[in-house]
C-alpha cells in the first residue's frame, strides 16, 4: 500500500495527537503516533478599566491609571500589557492596551476620553454699594460672585446674589466656585457694616421755665446730644444753644448724622424770655393839687 499518510488537524484543542500503523509485504507492522499538537486559532479577550473613573461630567481631578485584564482559554496568556498613568491636564491621548496569546492570537483595547482638571476655579465677590469713606452703608447690601475656569469648566458658582439687609459690623457672605472636575475655590466679601437707624436725639435746657412757661434770665444753655448704636455720630455729639433776646415761641434746631449717613433733627421751641420788670401804674387816689394858705 502507500507508503505515507497525512492527518489534518483542524479543530482547536490542546494536547492532540495522531497514530498510523505501516506492514511490509512480509506481514511485519510498525506504528508512530505524533502528538502535543495544540492548537488555538481564538484571540485572547482584553478588558480595560480605570482609577478613578470620571465623574458625571466625563472629568476627572487627579491622576487616571488605566489597566488591562487579559485572558484566554486555551493557549492562555502570553503577554498583557501593564497599567498606564495619565498626569497632564487637558484631554489626554487614549491609551491601547494589547493581549497576546501562547499561539500568537492578539487581541487590542482602548480608553479615551481621559479628561484631567487638578486645577482649582477662580472665584472674585463684588458688593453694590460699595461702604462709604466711613466703611458703613445705610441700605441693604448685595454681595456677587464671578466664577471662571479655563479647562473643564464651571458647573456651579454662587449662590448669587446675597443680599444682606440685618444692620450689623462685621457682617460678611460667603460663594464657592466649583468647576466640572469636581476642583472648588471659596472667596468671602467681609467687613460689610450697615446701619440703616439715625442717631436718638435727646435735649435739655438750663435754666427750665417757670409753671407759666417763661424765663426772666437768658437761657444759658439748650443742649441737643446724640447717640448712635452702631455707626457712631460724625463730629461731636452734642450742641448748645444760647438765647439772650428777650421774646416768645423761640425755637433752635439741629442735626445729627451718622457715620452711615442717617440724619435725625430735634427742635427745642416755646422758649419765653421777658426779663423786663412790669409797669406800675398807680390809678388811685388820683392826684389833686392843693392849695395852702
Amino acid at each position: 500500500g502507500d507508503s505515507s499518510s497525512d492527518v489534518l488537524f483542524t479543530a482547536e484543542g490542546a494536547g492532540q495527537s495522531a497514530t498510523r500503523s505501516f506492514t511490509d509485504r512480509a506481514g511485519n507492522t510498525a506504528s508512530a503516533t505524533v502528538g502535543n499538537i495544540n492548537i488555538d486559532k481564538t484571540p485572547p479577550t482584553i478588558a480595560t478599566s480605570r482609577t478613578p473613573g470620571p465623574n458625571a461630567n466625563g472629568w476627572n481631578n487627579s491622576n487616571v491609571t488605566v489597566s488591562f485584564t487579559c485572558a484566554d482559554g486555551l493557549s492562555g496568556i502570553a503577554t498583557c500589557s501593564g497599567p498606564t498613568t495619565r498626569t497632564a491636564e487637558g484631554a489626554n491621548p487614549a491609551v491601547t492596551g494589547t493581549a497576546i496569546d501562547k499561539a500568537g492570537n492578539s487581541a487590542s483595547a482602548t480608553v479615551g476620553d481621559i479628561n484631567i482638571d487638578k486645577t482649582p476655579p477662580t472665584i472674585t465677590g463684588a458688593r453694590t454699594p460699595g461702604a462709604n469713606a466711613y466703611g458703613w452703608n445705610k441700605t441693604d447690601v448685595t454681595v456677587s460672585f464671578t466664577c471662571a475656569d479655563d479647562r473643564s469648566g464651571i458647573d456651579t458658582c454662587g449662590p448669587s446674589p446675597q443680599v444682606v439687609s440685618t444692620e450689623g459690623l462685621g457682617q460678611s457672605r460667603t460663594g464657592t466656585a466649583l468647576d466640572r472636575a469636581g476642583n472648588s475655590a471659596s472667596a468671602t466679601v467681609g467687613n460689610i457694616n450697615i446701619d440703616k437707624t439715625p442717631p436718638a436725639i435727646t435735649t435739655s435746657r438750663t435754666p427750665v421755665p417757670n409753671a407759666n412757661g417763661w424765663n426772666n434770665t437768658d437761657v444759658k444753655q439748650v443742649r441737643f446730644e446724640a447717640t448712635d448704636g452702631l455707626a457712631g455720630v460724625v463730629g461731636d455729639s452734642f450742641f448748645d444753644v444760647f438765647f439772650t433776646a428777650e421774646g416768645a415761641g423761640q425755637s433752635a434746631t439741629h442735626s445729627f448724622t451718622d457715620r452711615a449717613g442717617n440724619t435725625a433733627s430735634a427742635t427745642v421751641g416755646n422758649i419765653n424770655i421777658d426779663k423786663t420788670p412790669p409797669v406800675v401804674t398807680i390809678n388811685s387816689p388820683q392826684a389833686r393839687d392843693y392849695l395852702t394858705s
